[in-house]
Order: structure tokens, then sequence, then C-alpha cells
């Protein structure tokens, strides 16, 4: 189901009801909030006595809605380079950039070490009580040194393939690498004092489909591109919805992204409707293939019944297109369409990085791993097509 904005969280109301799939994703499983949620994310009423103080300014917490807060009443503190450095140092022992007095000031879902910022004229303020944020922060992953700079590097390609993006900057302090990530669930609005930030409420796909954050993947329960087409069909411009959706698929599976699970898709609830929101938590697997020892490729969702992206046929996308009730002579064509476009503009993509603050070694695997899928596309298409069958057979390469 679509959960609603004014979704209910006294205890009261919740016994028996689906919410709890909704408030799962208020799992963060830190040693600073004890670890992970007792009964296992399964006690209402015990989720609701944790997330009734984290409830403003969780990035993907049910928003209730209430008379628009003036300028005047949206408090920050300032910090200068040094505070901001201090603080991006300390995130592996200070997660979310938890004050000196314990005092949870800015929450994310999800486990890597980032926070949250608001930018005000051009520069870096930590925002205080109910205060909204305007972008997040991420260093890169424990043990993936360079992450950060492999996810802007695929979110500035998505965007020049066309997918809508957050803005993304890599920046530094006291020499530590961190992304800078504008926020999508912000807009800003005006009262009588002036402008202001304002939330907007979005939800993942788990979420909305009525899964545990622990079900993000297909193998473990987790939604199939079936249901979350049908959800895309559900809103507020179904057109639009289902073939940003299909774009996004084509690009995880081309980029080789093993993460595109369904927390990592959302929903925006906007002046419009709601919305898919945009691409987020983009990367690439080969670029770390010399950090595991082995690594077994899969993907967060099948293609035709088919986990493993290494043995993606014609056959797999044809499967695919009747599966989400589409035809599949455009999914073809979006799928080769990409395929040609991809790897030219990943190259002219990873020479603008050439010597910047954002560029890494790492970024030439992900052209040459790029490069590669997207030929190994373009080869089955070649052949199908000298074959002299349609492309919209099942019986394909």
């Amino acid at each position: 189901m679509l959960y609603l904005s004014a979704c209910p969280y006294e205890a009261r109301f919740m016994a028996g009801r689906p919410q709890g799939h909704f408030l799962g994703d208020f799992c963060l499983r830190t040693s600073i909030i004890g670890g992970p949620w007792p009964g296992d994310c399964r006690s209402i009423a015990q989720m609701i006595s944790v997330c009734s103080s984290l409830l403003v300014g969780i990035a993907r917490a049910p928003y209730r809605s209430s008379t628009p807060k003036s300028p005047s009443h949206q408090k920050r503190g300032s910090a200068p380079k040094a505070e901001l450095a201090q603080l991006i140092e300390d995130l592996p022992a200070r997660p979310l950039f938890i004050d000196a007095d314990g005092d949870l000031r800015l929450s994310l879902a999800g486990v890597h070490d980032k926070a949250a910022l608001l930018k005000v004229g051009g520069k870096a303020a930590i925002p205080t009580g109910k205060t909204p944020t305007t972008h997040i922060l991420k260093v890169d992953i424990n043990g993936l040194p360079d992450s950060a700079r492999v996810e802007n590097y695929c979110l500035k390609l998505a965007a020049e393939i066309g997918i809508d993006v957050p803005k993304s900057d890599i920046l530094s302090a006291r020499g530590i690498p961190y992304l800078l990530l504008s926020r999508y669930d912000r807009v800003i609005g005006r009262d009588e004092s002036g402008q202001y930030l304002r939330r907007v409420h979005q939800e993942d796909f788990c979420q909305a489909l009525g899964r545990f954050p622990a079900q993000k993947y297909e193998k473990d329960g987790g939604p199939s591109w079936t249901e979350c087409f049908d959800l895309a069909r559900r809103l507020a411009d179904p057109g639009k919805s289902v073939d940003a959706l299909l774009r996004r698929v084509i690009f995880h599976y081309l980029i080789n992204n093993p993460d595109a699970h369904a927390k990592n898709y959302a929903l925006v609830y906007g002046g419009t409707g709601v919305q898919i929101s945009k691409l987020y938590d983009v990367n690439n697997a080969a670029a770390f293939r010399s950090r595991f020892k082995e690594t077994r490729p899969r993907m967060a969702m099948s293609i035709g019944g088919e986990l493993d992206p290494t043995k993606l046929t014609l056959r797999h996308w044809a499967q695919f297109a009747e599966e989400v009730r589409l035809r599949p002579e455009p999914v073809m064509k979006a799928l080769s369409t990409m395929a040609i476009e991809m790897p030219k503009k990943a190259l002219a993509l990873r020479k603008s990085f050439k010597d910047t603050l954002a560029d890494s070694e790492l970024l030439d695997l992900v052209v040459e791993d790029v490069g590669l899928r997207c030929s190994i596309v373009g080869s089955l298409v070649d052949r199908v097509e000298a074959s002299g069958r349609p492309t919209t057979s099942l019986d394909l390469y």
C-alpha cells in the first residue's frame, strides 16, 4: 500500500497494522542507539518508544504536516571548516553528527557513515532543533577507499544519460574526501517572514510495498520488478513514471550496480502528486574487485528470472518486458540505445574528472566495466539482427 503522510504513530493505532514495515526504516544499527531493535524490528510499541524522539529530520520518516516555521524559527549553528573537518573525522565514533552531549542532531536511514548539513549562503551549518537540512554528507565506505568518488562519478554519468539525479560534489576536509549531495526531499516555501525550508515526505519502495528493511533484496522476500512497475503505474503520471523506472533498471545493469535494491528507489509526495524520486546510492562493483577475495555477481532484483548479470541475454530482457507488462520492442530499443550512448559519455566524463578532487584511478575500472557490458549488449543485438529473427521473440541468444 502507499502510506499516507499522516501515518499515525501512537502505539494504540499501530497494533496489527502494516506500518511496522515503514517504521522498520528507523533501524539505525549503530552502537549509539543500542544496536538492533528489540524483537528483530517486529514490536511496534518498542519501535515507537525509540522513534518518537527521532521523527523530525529523518530522511525517510513519516511527515506530519504542521504550520511552516518561519526563518526566524529555523535555528542553526555555524560550522567553520575546522569544526566541520573534526565532525567528519569523528563520524565513525559519532555517526549522524551526534553532539558532545549525546543528543542526535540529525539522522539518516542507512548504515554507512553519513550525516546531513544545512547550507546557507554557500556555507555549511549544523541545524538545531527542528530546522531541516539541505545536504547529505557521505564519506568513503569503511574498507572501500574512494567509494564516494565512484558514487559521484556514477551519478554524473546517470545525469549525462538523462536520468534525474541530485546535485553532487566531491569536497575535502583535512584531506578527507567526502561526497556532498543536495537533498531532493526539500523545497523552499514562503510566508510573511520570507523564505523557509520545508521537508517533503518520501518513502522508499520497501515501505510503499509493505516490506521490512531486511527484505530489500528480492532473494530475501523483497519486491520484484513486477511489483515495482505496478507501483509506478499508480503514481501521478504513470507513463512518465514507468519510463523513468525502465531507464533506471537498464542504467543500474549497465553501470554494474549490485545494490539497486528496493530501498534505493523512492517516492516523493510533491505538490503535483506522488512521483519517483531522483536517483541515489549508485555505485559500480568492478571498481572494488580487488577488495574482495571472491565476488559473486548478483543483482538486487532479477531480470527475466536471472540474478547473475553476466548471464543475461536478450531472452531475459524479453521475459522481463512480459513480466512488467511492457511491449518488448521499446524495452529492447531503450536497452540498445543506452548501451550505444553510455561508453562514449563515460569516457568523456572520465576525462573531465582528470586532476580534479573528484579524480580516482578506480574511475578507469568503471569506464572499462561499462564499456564491456555495453559491448556485450551490442553484440547480442547484432547477432539477433543478423539472424533475421525479431528481437521480440523469447527464443533469443
